[in-house]
C-alpha cells in the first residue's frame, strides 16, 4: 500500500459526502425497486432459475430491513 493511501481514499470519499450518502441513495432505490418488481413479471431466460429465486426471497424479505 501506498503511504497515504487509505487517508487519500477516505479524503476522495469525503468530498463527494461520505460513506453514509450512497446508503441514503439506497434506501431510495430499495423502495422504487419493490414497487417496481410488484408491477412486472418476469420469467427465466434459461433454465437456470436463480435470478427468479433471489428476488422472491428478496420480496420475502422486503419487510426485514429499512423502511
Amino acid at each position: 500500500m501506498q503511504a497515504g493511501g487509505l487517508g487519500t481514499v477516505t479524503k476522495t470519499v469525503e468530498s463527494f459526502g461520505g460513506f453514509a450518502k450512497p446508503y441514503e441513495q439506497i434506501g431510495r432505490d430499495r423502495t422504487l425497486m419493490f414497487d417496481l418488481v410488484e408491477k412486472l413479471q418476469f420469467t427465466a431466460t434459461s433454465e437456470d432459475g436463480r435470478v427468479l429465486d433471489a428476488l422472491a426471497h428478496a420480496q420475502r424479505n422486503e419487510a426485514a430491513r429499512g423502511e
